[in-house]
């Protein structure tokens, strides 16, 4: 499915009236598309909430079982050649943060303070994957004892630009790579039996964070597990063990921020990014609370907290028959306790 498409048509259709809120999840739709007359006349909101929801993660996920992403400075090297700012600025006008952290509501502006937002870096990746034995061989292209360095991205996407900007930075360091394209179903029998080298995949959250079925070692050789790298370490196993009998919520974030650093420096996955907010338009008849979702959601609130509004409902088909405007609600919507 090209999901671009699909969300433009399903926009097209919401702004018929077909249905009465739509959650925007692609940025240029956002950015270009929501300025429409709706909008300005006031019969449509436009906003973007802010609250406490848990944030997932999205990121390349490396199979470390894979002898040629086991040295360490090659995982550093492709984090390196991960081009993000470029990536963000040019297809996704700027409306994501970079992670730094599979927990990243964790910490302030969700970005651990601790370590860095890995920058794109040629020549430092260069010099990681010579120091771990990857030469230039007379052709430009990166070889080790006789073999090249080729990595192969899997994917069921319709959308390549993000990964096309990533192989030529790859290119140009000597590494060959491309994308197989196979179907969503191939892709998940294969990533279940272990048989990819690296692919794109997100994670959501939940309040209560449990690491163990993703990072556990128990899970690294199991098929179909949440585990997709294979991470196997023994101080991951050990803070999951403490975390486990820990109760005291502040105590078990801070288990949490230790694997979370440790993780980090395995690299199991090349962080991409993620959004601080979400977007939704809906039509102006509805009341919501202050917040509009709850502390720790977001269109799933709607269901719950919104209700259909008799007079505000006249209203806005009164506008709409003789073409005038409503007062508009504000854009920016923060969650305060």
């Amino acid at each position: 499915v090209n999901h671009e498409n699909a969300r433009s048509k399903a926009l097209e259709a919401f702004k018929k009236g077909m249905f009465d809120a739509y959650p925007i999840y692609t940025s240029s739709i956002w950015m270009k598309k929501t300025d429409f007359d709706q909008i300005e006349k006031g019969w449509v909101v436009k906003q973007a909430i802010y609250n406490k929801e848990p944030k997932g993660y999205q990121g390349l996920a490396i199979n470390l079982r894979n002898s040629k992403f086991q040295d360490i400075r090659v995982r550093q090297a492709l984090e390196y050649l991960l081009n993000r700012e470029a990536m963000n600025e040019k297809f996704m006008y700027n409306q994501y943060f970079l992670l730094n952290s599979f927990y990243p509501d964790l910490y302030p502006d969700n970005i651990n303070p601790a370590r860095e937002v890995t920058p794109y870096n040629p020549d430092k990746a260069r010099q990681l994957l010579a120091d771990a034995g990857w030469k230039v061989n007379d052709f430009g292209k990166l070889e080790k004892e006789g073999q090249p360095f080729e990595i192969t991205f899997l994917s069921a996407a319709e959308d390549f630009r993000h990964l096309n900007l990533y192989i030529e930075d790859l290119k140009s360091v000597g590494i060959e790579a491309k994308i197989e394209k196979i179907n969503r179903s191939s892709l998940t029998k294969r990533i279940d039996n272990h048989e990819f080298e690296i692919f794109w995949t997100a994670w959501g959250a939940s309040r209560l964070r449990d690491p163990e079925s993703a990072w556990h070692s128990s899970t690294a050789s199991q098929k179909a597990s949440q585990n997709y790298p294979g991470v196997a370490d023994p101080e991951i196993d050990r803070l999951i063990e403490q975390q486990k009998v820990e109760y005291d919520m502040d105590k078990r974030i801070e288990i949490l921020k230790q694997i979370d650093a440790r993780l980090a420096e395995i690299i199991p996955y090349l962080f991409l990014w993620q959004s601080d907010h979400e977007r939704i338009l809906y039509w102006n008849k509805y009341q919501t609370p202050e917040s509009v979702y709850d502390k720790f959601g977001r269109e799933d609130s709607i269901i719950t907290y919104w209700w259909e509004d008799p007079a505000l409902k006249d209203e806005l088909e009164g506008a709409m028959n003789n073409g005038e405007s409503l007062a508009k609600k504000p854009f920016k919507v923060v969650y305060q306790e």
